[in-house]
Order: structure tokens, then sequence, then C-alpha cells
């Protein structure tokens, strides 16, 4: 029996380790997303001032489009990092109610 609880007590530990390293990483990528939408955001601001020229126009919807696409291919890891951290919370929030019950 000490041994079925020490490795179930190993298994928790490495799921907790595993919540930590995938929420470090949607924090990560939270970040990376957040600047590229300030970018954008600049360039959106370009495009409505009245004074910019239509060379600036032209420049910020050209670079806002860059900015989607790199947003588009950040949606990816922020999903596959947001599943495996689903997953592994899952794991952490079973081992606890069986030690609850246990209890």
């Amino acid at each position: 029996m000490a041994a079925r609880q020490r490795a179930s007590r190993l298994n928790l530990q490495r799921h907790l380790a595993g919540v930590r390293a995938f929420h470090a990483g949607l924090v990560a990528e939270t970040q990376r997303r957040s600047e590229v939408l300030n970018k954008l955001g600049r360039h959106i601001d370009c495009l409505r001032r009245r004074s910019s020229t239509a060379h600036q126009k032209l420049n910020a919807a050209e670079q806002s489009c860059r900015h989607l696409n790199e947003l588009q291919k950040m949606h990816r890891p922020w999903r596959e990092t947001y599943t495996d951290l689903t997953r592994y919370m899952r794991h952490v929030r079973d081992h606890l109610r069986r030690l609850v019950r246990l209890t």
C-alpha cells in the first residue's frame, strides 16, 4: 500500500509541475498576443486619422494584415497549451478528490 501511495503522490507532483509549466506557457503566449494586438492598434489609429496620407494608410493596412496573420499563427500554440493545462488540472483535481474521499 505504501508503494501505491508513493506512486500516487509522485503522479500528483508530476501533474502539478505540468500545470505550473503550462500556466507559464499560457502567460507567455498571452503576452506575445498582447504585443501584437498593441502594434495592430497603432496601425488602426493611423487608418482612422484624417491627417494620415493615403500612402501612410496603405502602409498601416499592409502592416495590419501582417499582424493579423501573425495572430492567426499564434492561435494554435495557445489552444494546445490551454488543452494541456486543462487536462493536467483535471488529473490534479481527480487525485485530490480521491485523497479527500480516502480521508
